[in-house]
């Protein structure tokens, strides 16, 4: 009984930790890097890091779930796909249609 409630324990601690934990990072470390930013540097310095911290953070948090600007599916994939569930439709309306044709 005490292990599975300890097991459930660190399951829900890692399972915050997991979901939470780089969110938390990130927001130190801009708050870390903003306010030092805006002491030293003026306001388009402050804007431009901004940006390149913002772009490279989002970069990092896909890459870090796996994800990446490769399997982005372009128009011509897109418009593949739907003609293959076009015909996909087609095919299972004319299977139904065909069954009550006697």
């Amino acid at each position: 009984m005490y292990v599975e409630s300890h097991l459930f324990t660190l399951s829900v601690i890692r399972a915050f930790l997991k979901k939470w934990l780089f969110r938390i990072i990130r927001i130190r470390i801009f708050l870390f890097a903003f306010f030092t930013c805006s002491v030293h540097f003026s306001w388009r310095t402050n804007r431009a890091i901004f940006h390149c911290y913002m772009f490279f953070s989002a970069f990092a948090g896909e890459m870090i779930r796996g994800r990446s600007t490769r399997n982005v599916i372009s128009g011509d994939d897109t418009r593949e796909i739907y003609q293959k569930c076009d015909k996909d439709r087609e095919a299972r309306r004319g299977a139904g249609d065909s069954q009550f044709n006697i």
